[in-house]
C-alpha cells in the first residue's frame, strides 16, 4: 500500500477498509521525514491493531530525488 504523502484521514480510511476486507499485512513507506514517519507509523499501528502485521519499507528515502543526491559519492 505505501501511503507516503497521504493525508492522515486517507490513511485512516485505507486502514479501516483494509481491515474490513480481511488484509492481515499492511506496508508503510518511510524515509523522507523522521518525525512524519514516526507519526504515520503510530497512526497505522493504532488503526490496524496488534493482531495485524505492519511492514515498514525504508527504501522510499533512498529513491526520492533529494535523498539520492545526498547519498551520491563526490
Amino acid at each position: 500500500m505505501g501511503w507516503l504523502g497521504y493525508p492522515d484521514e486517507k490513511i485512516r480510511r485505507a486502514c479501516r477498509e483494509g481491515v474490513e476486507q480481511g488484509f492481515s499485512r499492511f506496508e508503510l513507506k518511510v524515509g523522507l521525514d523522521l518525525g512524519d514517519d514516526l507519526r504515520r507509523t503510530a497512526l497505522v499501528r493504532d488503526m490496524i491493531g496488534p493482531e495485524h502485521t505492519l511492514m515498514i519499507d525504508g527504501a522510499a528515502g533512498a529513491t526520492s530525488p533529494p535523498r539520492r543526491q545526498a547519498h551520491r559519492s563526490p
